[in-house]
């Protein structure tokens, strides 16, 4: 135990031999055991713990001590099979919850929204599968749809939008007239009556 020199006054300013005087005569107050147990008083009643033990299985039978025995190990194998389930489930869930989230991503997921989606089909929350399906598919419809903007070719400047009058039509040689009929066929029966 140290000692508080804080409750010596003016011991910051004391010389060596000063401080050694006032040490000697400092008294350490007796510790405060409010709430402790005395150890005579604790052996005491351990003693008597320990002997009304030994006389209540003294009191009973072989039989009696036997079958205590038994439902105790049987509630500890009760107890170890429970936490055994709860570790098993626990693990089971997990692995439901990684396949499904590998296949999620597999089919367009990003690796959050698959995690949580896949957590929520096990959790049997339907509403949150739905609504995390119905972005996946807004995102991949906007993929496709810029996908196909940007694979469509842009068309010629004019071709499709000249306009070819009567006589034009007149004088085109037959391959001419054939193009036209095949790009155009409207444009050619206008001009072919």
């Amino acid at each position: 135990m140290n000692i508080d020199i804080s409750k010596i006054e003016g011991y910051e300013n004391m010389t060596a031999e000063e401080k050694v005087k006032a040490l000697e005569a400092f008294t350490i107050p007796d510790p405060d055991y409010t709430g402790y147990v005395k150890k005579d008083r604790f052996d005491e009643v351990a003693s008597q713990l320990a002997a009304s033990k030994k006389d209540l299985k003294a009191r009973m039978s072989a039989e009696e001590v036997a079958k205590a025995e038994q439902e105790a190990a049987i509630a500890e194998q009760q107890k170890l099979q429970a936490d055994l389930q709860s570790k098993y489930d626990e693990l089971l869930k997990k692995t439901e919850i990684a396949d499904n989230k590998a296949k999620l991503i597999a089919i367009g997921y990003d690796e959050k929204l698959a995690e949580e989606t896949a957590t929520a089909m096990i959790e049997k929350d339907l509403a949150t599968v739905i609504k995390n399906q119905q972005t996946v598919m807004a995102s991949i419809q906007k993929k496709a749809k810029g996908e196909a903007m940007a694979s469509t070719p842009t068309p010629d400047a004019g071709k499709g939008t000249e306009t070819i009058t009567k006589a034009q039509f007149e004088g085109m040689t037959y391959t001419e007239r054939n193009k036209l009929y095949t790009e155009n066929p409207e444009l050619y029966k206008t001009l072919s009556e």
